[in-house]
């Protein structure tokens, strides 16, 4: 069974969306003048939060196609089901009719 990582995708999706939103208030507010490598801080952010959401999508879409293999097999499970009930019907229809035929010469 396919381990579920969709957690890890939403934990780094709201800590990258944390660290750009930490960085925006302290630029703002001046406690610190960046360099060019914290320049690039909310750019790297953003990246996990794009990426770490397209995979929870993409993850996403993999089990609605799951959901939709185990729909068609139990709809062509009741298809059959159906089937049987029909001719277990007709059976019985069949069988109280000779039941009556043989109390109807005794």
């Amino acid at each position: 069974m396919e381990r579920d990582r969709t957690i890890i995708y939403v934990w780094v999706f709201w800590l990258s969306l944390g660290i750009i939103a930490l960085w925006i208030i302290l630029r703002l507010l001046g406690i610190f003048e960046s360099p060019i490598w914290q320049e690039m801080i909310p750019y790297a952010g953003a990246i996990f939060a794009a990426g770490s959401f397209f995979q929870m999508i993409f993850d996403l879409r993999k089990r609605i196609n799951r959901i939709e293999v185990r729909q068609n097999r139990m709809a062509s499970g009741l298809i059959k089901l159906e089937s049987d009930v029909h001719h277990l019907r007709q059976d019985f229809t069949n069988l109280r009719h000779d039941f009556n035929q043989h109390l109807t010469k005794h």
